[in-house]
């Protein structure tokens, strides 16, 4: 088949792949009597994020360990002066007294006159011995060593490295917080502000009493109250917080932020994402809120110990008061007060809220939060009498201040210069009596100095990991570069700047580990406040900015650059503008500002930081290398001012270098220095001096956006291409490296990896590559981020371009009166928070109208009755869309008639409707996008309806960006073409009218897809991306670009007008009437496809990361759990020390031995899982074979399958399975078999998903019509039947024998047609196995996963199928029994 033309279709999810290979005229190909299309299925990828924490949190504590032994080597000779066995007792502390080597009845002291006794009696906690050692007299150096070792390893937070710390540090972050340009106050921000503010904040009060204290002392300053809610542990939203209208739009997850309930640094990037640059608010907000946690638990004045000290001694005195308050209550009998005392104070395993798991002292394993413990403890102390010390304790309950713990999250706050305070405390008194604390060594350091930089010492993110074995040339990630002669000499802190080279370490991991450009492959970004990237961010935001729907000259904009941005710092908003551009005389003022938020996100902030330091000796070049010092060093003031010094010495004034070394600049760009100022236009150029113009300087010279710069008509993006394809490595071999530069997602790079693999195959089996390759294009169903101005302010305005004369015409059409002088007047005069709910703002949008019947909403009934409805124009449950571009307000009349369909009825789109939505479209009350929902006749999309959320979209659209890149380089010949998804799902939708060749036909036949039956609508996707994308291909361009650039020229060529002529150009003929859709619905109606399933080794995680307790391990059976420490033969004993649990499987093995028993001697062929700490050393079937004689299996063993991975397909008693996970003794298996049931079946089945799916979103929704107990129970029947039916009999577990019972039956028809609908899917779900679990407890059947013996001599049948990717070849390893080619066994 070589030099054959032939099309090749992809269907590409971050799940699956359907494909389809079909000649010039849609006929499917063949190869070994199979026709050549099918679907690759596959788990999706997830990011290292889980693995990078457990990776980060391992290397935290190597490093602790390593500091925590280099403080050994320098007390050890010291200590064993004294106690020469001290350390050896330290260090087996963790073993039961019986595995010691010393049988020393005590730890820590074990002297004659003074020992653990003595010292738990003098220190009960760390914390008093802290406080007492920096006053001591000549303190017993092993206590010196117990007290910095507890310091060494746990520092405090790094996150003010470099600054003092002292009791004012709140009110210099207050400071900052209040003069951030995005805090919009009328306050000028005076000691006074700061005093009053800091003293709410300090306050013994609860959140409520501190948010109504800074409302009664600024009752104006809704954002400040919003703050410092924030700040006192609250929670609040964004749109609030920032007072940006947009951010009310947010998704759930990032629409409110709390300190208290969220761990700000795990959820910060998902904010950075959103806020930008105004991050800021949010992290100063927390600096202000940990101060405020760190003043509570360092008293003013106190050092940390001796603040702990206090809080131990309240908690002890709290303690006595609760106990005795139970004691001697009156109002209990003594067995009551015995009750309740034992239900504080004696653990409670089953909820696990009492004193005894808020201390975490349960034998369980099981804690509480303090919230739980006070809800506990409250519902407790309502059973005691009233009295004085009751009514205190629920008071510091609510506090938060009854039973202090020394150690809780809190401590968190604490950065190390609080401990570090100590710590030189400590020492300086050490050192009066121990001289060696003062000897220096070679190094020029005394022993202090060493513990001091021992306790500050981190490893600059720019220097990486210190082993050198790692390094990049080995294929590692350490960059990190040693000076000459110090390439083996260990790393101390002491040492450190003599051994690592910074500079040149700094260096290699900007051409390492710094992103790359977006668009330029290879080149390095900007940092992103250098000048050149500032400059780009900014003009790509202001060069938006329209004044009456036009954009501003350049010269306004300079202006807005100059005045607003160089010249001063403040915050920057519309108003400002706009005021600036009157005052100048570039605008009336009388129009709107439009095209950008509310607030400027992008700054010069590095121009005018600079500018103020070095005025007229500000140099460009300069001024760039240093921010990139900055940004790069950043944890290193040192370092950036020796940079400086180093590079520009001779030029900048100490004072200056001072200055600039004390700036902080973060984070990176997206683009680099190249693509901004290297690469020049032939077609855009300098009106002045024709010089041809690079990106910035066309930026510049015009307002021309980013974007638009990128489009066809311009030249960039080919320069952009030229350079890639210039700078790529040719690919020699195809192996997942090729991937390996590919800036996406591991789900995105495993999807386009499994196509890779499918193509390549499909080559070599048909000779030669395809013509043309057609890959679905997604399509995103946001609406567009409209800016806006305040929503009354917005709406009063579009209000007044409403002329008298224009509602007249409308009501005369209408045949109705409008009210809407009224609805005006009202509008003026209402509240402008009241506009934030949005049934009133929907109210107004609509001038007072149900947007389905035109009738006439009663205002006073509106937010109080329940007579209206939001509803969502495309169905909640299929789309998850809420905002303003898919709601409307509606009577709840027609929002229940309207139900789940979409399109609106005919009913709902009639004359009068049609013209009062065109109305509100003209006068902008609606967008467009609105419009065209509420008159659409096309059904959803297919892709729109089901299966990918938001994110999922995105990576799909990424995938196929990234694919069509990929396979443009492995198939230079090949043409790439798309395939929209909405122009598919209209073919499906009017399938029955192309048939007939009639747009107008009234053929409603569709070609539907239910995802719930089967896979294979992946295939014949990818078949009709073929169809579909070839006839759009030939009738309108090649030039897809140029094709999909204007949605609406896109949308004007509709498949409905465009399959019911012939489409042809001279080569090729797209679509032939009356022949093409025959060769189509043949195609459409076979169900012969193949599909496979991506198996793999298991990787990553050894086992669960939960350490359990001894006395549930001892509990367990053997192997169930995995030893804290495999290393250790005495820690390896789970039921003395504990271990994780839920041992993770790599693959299985399969083998056979020969067991003995009273019958004499049998063969046994046994699975044999393999645990992923044990296939990491197992490099051949020898090392295999070694691990199975430790199980004991039996004798003459012999490996018969090496790697049975999860997800291989099986054949058991000739039925085809999945191989699942271990669960006890067994191995679970999913059916393999693919479902193919009656078309009306899945028309239902369809119906019941969407139904079941729309009532997730709308609980209170009513049964659908179309979903009615006679046609359930007729499918019910189906589906029970097919169990009973051809391959399906095989199949097992099989519930046909109960679900077929008479009584069984009755059940079924006895509950309501919502339930009935609930349990035909999960009936179906047992032919299709496509979820693991089954509920069917409403008709009293139970079912459960599928699972088998490991020993599989039992079984008449079973084999292995292994396939290639595509499915073409396969090969049935036989293990137990015969081959059987069961030519059935592929669908039913």
């Amino acid at each position: 088949m070589k030099n054959k033309e032939w099309y090749l279709g992809l269907d590409v999810g971050s799940a699956s792949v359907g494909w389809a290979a079909t000649d010039i005229n849609y006929k499917l190909l063949r190869k070994n009597k199979k026709r050549l299309w099918g679907a690759r299925l596959f788990e999706e990828a997830t990011t290292a994020a889980d693995r990078r924490v457990f990776r980060a949190g391992r290397r935290r504590l190597a490093r602790r360990r390593w500091r925590i032994s280099l403080l050994e080597e320098l007390f050890a000779k010291e200590v064993s002066k004294n106690d020469p066995n001290f350390f050896l007792r330290l260090k087996e502390s963790k073993y039961h007294f019986e595995d010691k080597s010393l049988m020393n009845e005590y730890l820590l002291f074990n002297d004659k006159d003074y020992t653990d006794k003595d010292y738990y009696k003098e220190y009960p906690t760390i914390y008093h011995l802290r406080s007492s050692l920096m006053t001591e007299e000549n303190p017993d150096i092993r206590k010196v060593y117990l007290a910095v070792h507890s310091m060494l390893k746990n520092r405090g937070h790094f996150l003010l490295q470099g600054q003092s710390f002292s009791d004012n540090n709140i009110d210099n972050v207050i400071k900052e917080l209040l003069e951030l340009s995005i805090v919009k106050t009328n306050l000028e921000v005076t000691d006074e502000v700061i005093y009053s503010l800091k003293e709410i904040a300090l306050q013994k009060k609860n959140l409520s009493d501190k948010n109504n204290d800074v409302k009664k002392l600024y009752p104006k300053e809704k954002q400040l109250q919003e703050i410092f809610k924030l700040v006192f542990g609250g929670k609040t939203s964004l749109d609030k917080l920032y007072d940006i209208e947009e951010y009310k739009e947010l998704d759930t997850s990032v629409k409110s932020i709390s300190f208290k309930e969220k761990v700000y640094e795990e959820v910060r990037p998902d904010y950075e994402q959103i806020l930008s640059n105004y991050i800021e608010l949010l992290d100063l907000a927390k600096l202000v809120y940990d101060s405020i946690v760190l003043a509570d638990i360092k008293k003013e004045g106190k050092t940390i110990s001796e603040s702990k000290v206090e809080l131990y001694n309240k908690h002890k005195d709290d303690l006595a008061n609760l106990k005795k308050l139970v004691k001697t209550d009156s109002k209990l009998s003594e067995d009551k007060k015995k009750e309740v005392y034992f239900a504080i104070f004696k653990e409670d395993k089953e909820k696990g809220t009492n004193y005894v798991n808020y201390t975490h002292r349960s034998q369980e394993g099981k804690s509480c939060s303090y919230e739980d413990f006070k809800k506990f403890l409250k519902k407790e102390l309502e059973k005691l009498e009233d009295s004085p010390t009751k009514t205190t304790i629920l008071e510091e309950l609510d506090l938060e201040t009854f039973l202090p713990l020394q150690r809780t999250k809190d401590n968190s706050v604490v950065p190390y210069q609080i401990h570090k305070e100590e710590l030189v405390k400590i020492l300086d008194n050490a050192a009066k009596y121990h001289s060696f604390l003062d000897e220096k060594d070679d190094s020029g350091y005394s022993t202090r100095e060493k513990v001091v930089q021992l306790f500050e010492f981190r490893i600059p993110y720019y220097i990486g990991p210190l082993n050198a074995h790692h390094n990049t040339e080995n294929g590692g990630y350490s960059w990190v570069i040693r000076k000459k002669g110090m390439e083996s000499v260990p790393v101390t802190p002491w040492n450190f700047k003599d051994v690592i080279d910074e500079s040149a370490s700094a260096e290699a991991f900007i051409n390492n580990l710094t992103n790359k450009c977006t668009y330029l492959a290879g080149e390095d970004v900007l940092p992103k406040n250098s000048l050149l990237y500032s400059e780009y961010a900014l003009l790509n935001e202001l060069n938006a900015l329209r004044y009456e729907g036009n954009r501003i000259s350049v010269e306004a904009r300079d202006v807005i650059v100059t005045k607003l941005f160089k010249e001063q710092g403040k915050k920057v908003t519309k108003k400002t503008i706009k005021e600036l551009l009157k005052t100048e005389g570039f605008i009336d003022g009388k129009g709107e500002i439009a095209g950008i938020d509310n607030i400027v996100k992008n700054d010069l902030k590095s121009y005018r930081d600079f500018k103020k330091i070095l005025g007229d000796r500000f140099d460009k070049e300069r001024v760039e290398n240093i921010i990139l010092w900055i940004t790069l060093y950043g944890e290193s003031r040192k370092l950036i001012k020796e940079k400086i010094t180093k590079v520009y010495g001779d030029y900048y004034t100490v004072d200056e270098i001072e200055k600039m070394s004390r700036l902080t600049y973060k984070d990176w760009g997206t683009l680099s220095k190249k693509l901004l100022t290297e690469l020049v236009s032939e077609k855009l150029y300098n009106e002045e001096t024709g010089e041809c113009l690079n990106v910035i300087g066309a930026m510049r010279q015009s307002t021309i956006l980013f974007m638009e710069l990128l489009a066809d008509k311009f030249d960039y993006m080919s320069q952009i291409k030229n350079h890639n394809k210039e700078n790529k490595d040719d690919i020699t071999e195809i192996t997942p490296d090729i991937l390996e530069n590919l800036y996406a997602s591991p789900a995105v790079k495993r999807s386009i990896w499994q196509t890779v693999r499918i193509v390549e195959e499909l080559k070599t089996i048909i000779g030669c590559a395809p013509t043309k390759i057609f890959v679905e294009t997604t399509r995103s169903n946001k609406a567009p981020n409209k800016v806006t101005t305040s929503r009354q302010n917005d709406l009063i305005a579009k209000y007044k371009t409403i002329k008298d004369q224009e509602i007249f015409e409308l009501e005369k059409e209408l045949n109705s009166s409008i009210d809407f002088p009224t609805n005006k007047d009202r509008l003026s005069k209402e509240e402008s928070s009241r506009l934030k709910a949005k049934k009133l703002y929907l109210y107004y949008t609509q001038l007072g109208r149900c947007m389905y019947t035109g009738q006439k909403i009663v205002l006073k009934d509106l937010l109080t009755d329940k007579k209206y409805d939001i509803d969502h124009i495309f169905p909640q449950s299929k789309v998850k869309d809420d905002s303003f571009n898919n709601t409307v307000l509606v009577t709840r009349e027609s929002n229940e008639e309207k139900g789940d369909l979409f399109p609106l009825k005919s009913k709902f789109q009639t004359k009068e409707t049609k013209r009062l939505w065109r109305f509100l479209k003209e006068k902008k009350l609606i967008t467009e996008e609105k419009y065209n929902r509420l008159v659409r006749t096309e059904e959803f999309s297919d892709d729109e309806l089901t299966g990918f959320i938001a994110r999922q979209l995105v990576e799909t659209s990424q995938a196929i960006k990234a694919i069509s890149t990929i396979l443009s380089e492995l198939n230079p010949e090949t043409t790439i073409c798309y395939s929209k998804a909405e122009n598919v799902s209209a073919f499906r939708q009017n399938f029955g009218k192309i048939k007939d060749g009639n747009r107008k036909s009234e053929n409603n036949e569709k070609l539907i897809k239910v995802r719930e039956i089967n896979d294979y609508h992946h295939a014949k996707d990818a078949y009709l991306n073929i169809v579909v994308g070839n006839v759009y291909d030939v009738k309108f361009t090649r030039n897809v670009y140029n094709f999909i650039k204007n949605k609406k020229d896109a949308r004007k060529y509709s498949l409905n007008s465009l399959f019911y002529t012939d489409v042809k150009n001279s080569n090729t003929t797209a679509w032939e009437m009356d022949k093409t859709v025959q060769v189509v619905e043949k195609t459409m109606n076979n169900n012969n496809i193949l599909i496979t399933r991506r198996t793999a080794e298991q990787k990553g995680a050894l086992y669960d990361a939960t350490v359990y307790k001894a006395k549930v391990a001892e509990k367990a059976k053997e192997g169930t759990y995995y030893p804290l420490k495999t290393t250790d033969s005495k820690i390896k004993d789970v039921s003395k020390y504990g271990g994780f649990t839920k041992v993770k499987i790599a693959y299985y093995s399969i083998f056979e031995y020969t067991i003995e028993d009273k019958r004499g001697e049998s063969r046994i062929t046994r699975i044999v899982p393999i645990p992923i700490y044990i296939s990491q050393n197992i490099k051949d079937d020898k090392a295999l074979l070694e691990y199975a004689k430790t199980q004991q299996l039996g004798k003459d063993l012999k490996l018969k399958y090496r790697k049975l991975c999860i997800g291989s397909t099986l054949k058991i008693n000739n039925f085809n399975y999945y191989m699942g996970g271990k669960t006890s003794d067994y191995f679970t298996y999913d059916s393999a078999i693919q479902v193919v049931l009656d078309k009306d079946s899945e028309v239902y089945i369809k119906e019941l998903a969407k139904y079941l799916n729309w009532k997730k979103e709308n609980k209170d929704g009513k049964l659908w019509k179309s979903i009615t107990e006679d046609k359930n129970i007729q499918l019910y029947d189906v589906l029970v039947e097919k169990m009973n039916t051809g391959i399906f009999i095989k199949k097992t577990p099989n519930k046909y024998d109960e679900l077929s019972t008479e009584e069984v039956r009755d059940k079924f028809k006895n509950i309501s047609e919502e339930e009935q609908a609930k349990i035909l899917l999960e009936v179906l779900n047992l032919l299709t196995n496509k979820k693991s679990t089954f509920d069917l407890k409403n008709i009293g059947i139970t079912a459960s996963r599928a699972k088998c013996g490991f020993n599989l001599s039992n079984q008449s049948q079973f084999s292995i199928i292994e396939q290639s990717v595509t499915g073409v070849y396969e090969k049935e390893i036989v293990i137990v029994g015969e081959k059987n080619n069961d030519l059935e066994n592929s669908s039913n």
